[in-house]
């Protein structure tokens, strides 16, 4: 998610990585097409309040060094200027992550960390290390509920799984970003849904919904 806007393997084990891999697609769709409309609100003490319009659109697969990756183009128009950002996406049998990043001034994107959106198993106690979602503050990602209810401009969405991050480890009370956490909703058969976050102590609070959205 930019600007601010993400199993186990022998035979038998592969249905059982089928499986997961089919449950990882349900809340994170990858299908070339498809294409979800969000809106996205800032505060900030450094830039004051800024609304923006996002638009990400899942690309053709891509190879991108030996994996096979789904490039997700990111359209934010904010202020009458437009930004465009690619993340490359991957699903396996650990879950759904990026491995890389390109912006409309890059010939090439850049391969990094992998930046986890969930790992498996899809069960609420899952966690996993998330060292961006908090901007700078080294987080912890833990999957707390599997049966949400999210009322967003898009619509209604039952059965959502809701991902909390909070700072690991935990920051002692007025430390930078003892204050910082988001939560993140992601709907079955849609995708993210909803974002709340709170930043660092004085970087404010950010929130993405989701407006529209094609199958």
């Amino acid at each position: 998610m930019t600007w601010r806007l993400a199993v186990i393997g022998v035979l038998g084990s592969s249905l059982s990585s089928f499986a997961c891999s089919k449950q990882t697609s349900s809340y994170f769709p990858l299908s070339e097409g498809r294409t979800w409309k969000y809106e996205a609100h800032d505060v900030s003490l450094v830039h004051g309040e800024l609304t923006a319009s996002v638009t990400v659109t899942n690309m053709r697969p891509r190879e991108l060094k030996g994996r096979r990756t789904t490039p997700r183009k990111q359209i934010i128009e904010t202020n009458g200027q437009t930004m465009t950002v690619l993340e490359y996406m991957v699903e396996d049998t650990t879950g759904v992550y990026s491995i890389a990043g390109q912006s409309g001034f890059d010939a090439d994107p850049t391969i990094g960390q992998p930046k986890y959106l969930f790992q498996l198993p899809l069960k609420v106690g899952t966690t996993w290390s998330d060292p961006f979602t908090l901007q700078f503050v080294p987080g912890q990602a833990r999957i707390e509920e599997l049966n949400s209810v999210v009322d967003v401009p898009a619509g209604s969405f039952s059965n959502c799984l809701k991902v909390r991050v909070t700072p690991i480890p935990p920051p002692l009370a007025n430390q930078r970003g003892s204050d910082a956490e988001a939560l993140l909703w992601y709907a079955p058969s849609v995708g993210l849904v909803k974002v709340i976050q709170r930043r660092p102590i004085g970087k404010g609070r950010y929130s993405l919904q989701l407006v529209s959205f094609t199958r």
